[in-house]
């Protein structure tokens, strides 16, 4: 998945970053770290000025890391949607609609139910089950 400024801004995106997790968590390991991955300068300087405020408001410094962004190596597959992977039922869901396991990984269906299965964006669930293909007993579950 690509970012594409035309769909929500890069302050917008980075509101619902700093949303989507504990950013006060210190590091487990440097593979569980949280961090926010950046591409240039611009990014940069727009990524630590919204930790910046943020820190300010919850008054508490923020762990979470920003660091260049290339090279990116993606996790081994078992490690990919790994909330989806301990709901079977929305996993079993999502596999009846992706021919292997690597389309269901790419998927933006696939991100997208990650985040609400952990509990995100329960408003984006509301709007976007019709186009993700899941079940009713599914949908219940997760606005549950």
């Amino acid at each position: 998945m690509r970012f594409d400024p035309a769909l929500i801004t890069y302050e917008d995106l980075l509101e619902r970053f700093w949303a989507s997790h504990d950013p006060t968590a210190g590091m487990r390991s440097t593979q569980y770290r949280s961090a926010l991955f950046v591409h240039d300068e611009q990014t940069r300087t727009q990524a630590e000025a919204s930790r910046d405020r943020l820190a300010d408001r919850l008054g508490a410094p923020v762990a979470t890391e920003i660091i260049a962004g290339v090279p990116f190596y993606p996790a081994e597959g078992y490690h990919q949607k790994w909330r989806l992977r301990r709901d079977g039922a929305v996993l079993e869901d999502l596999q009846a609609c992706f021919p292997n396991e690597a389309a269901l990984l790419r998927s933006a269906a696939a991100a997208k139910l990650n985040g609400f299965v952990g509990g995100a964006d329960r408003d984006g669930l509301t709007k976007y089950h019709e186009h993700l293909g899941l079940s009713p007993r599914v949908l219940a579950k997760l606005l549950r």
